[in-house]
């Protein structure tokens, strides 16, 4: 069971590489570090609690949400009971979805024209109550799981398949620092953009 804090990680990781290039051996060497570690961590979460929760730094990478890495986890398919078919008796699931009737609308009822009379009659295609009464309801098959009852899903096995170093922190998780403010125009070109207004007044 792997105790390391995620918070002490990324603290201790900061005040090594505090003033190096994020080029260089060193940095690349700590990051690599950094990034097992929490990686160990993660799928440590993920074996106790089935998700892991990372809370990242205040200044944490936009695209790595401050993990340093961009994590692909392993899946395996199970196959469960369909939760969206009408369940029998002993709560099995039947492989069949109730929905309103077309015919009636969901009445139970519809009307019908004969020699110019108009009566209202029970609809034959509705389900019918316990007093034999329709219920404005039919059963279809359900589209879920294709009346088989059952429906495949992937789930996270909580292991790591593959990692990348993100690109946009090279690794570190922590934003990069953005320039305030870009140059639009050259020295020469504002200085000649200046002397022309002043010129014109």
């Amino acid at each position: 069971m792997l105790e390391t804090n995620y918070e002490e990680v990324i603290q201790d990781y900061r005040k090594n590489i505090d003033g190096l290039p994020p080029t260089g051996n060193e940095f690349k060497s700590l990051t690599k570090t950094k990034n097992e570690l929490i990686r160990s961590i993660v799928e440590n979460q993920m074996a106790t609690n089935g998700r892991f929760d990372i809370t990242p730094p205040n200044d944490a990478c936009p695209d790595c949400r401050g993990l340093g890495e961009i994590y692909r986890l392993q899946r395996h398919e199970v196959t469960e009971e369909c939760r969206n078919c009408v369940r029998d008796k002993d709560g099995k699931p039947t492989g069949m979805f109730r929905k309103p009737c077309n015919t009636c609308g969901g009445t139970g009822r519809f009307k019908k024209t004969s020699f110019r009379l108009t009566i209202n009659v029970k609809c034959k295609y509705c389900e019918r109550d316990e007093n034999g009464e329709p219920t404005g309801t039919r059963l279809v098959k359900c589209r879920t799981c294709q009346g088989t009852t059952q429906v495949k899903k992937l789930v996270k096995t909580g292991k790591i398949e593959n990692s990348t170093i993100c690109k946009k922190c090279n690794g570190s998780g922590i934003a990069p620092k953005k320039t305030v403010g870009t140059s639009v125009l050259s020295y020469e070109l504002a200085t000649m953009l200046k002397e022309v207004i002043t010129e014109s007044k």
